[in-house]
């Protein structure tokens, strides 16, 4: 169960670390893959996969 008042400085820390080591590349000049768009919409994917919708 999730307490708030358990957490502290360390926890603060944890969070920054993993933002900056997701957010910025190791190598300065790669900028981060782009994903595919290949199902751009849930229309996109129902009209392709009609047998996939619940009712």
């Amino acid at each position: 169960e999730y307490d708030p008042r358990r957490l502290d400085a360390t926890d603060g820390m944890a969070v920054a670390l993993c933002h900056h080591f997701m957010s910025s590349s190791a190598i300065p000049h790669v900028a981060p893959a782009k994903k595919s768009r290949r199902n751009a919409s849930w229309e996109d994917f129902l009209r392709k996969n009609p047998d996939r919708e619940i009712k």
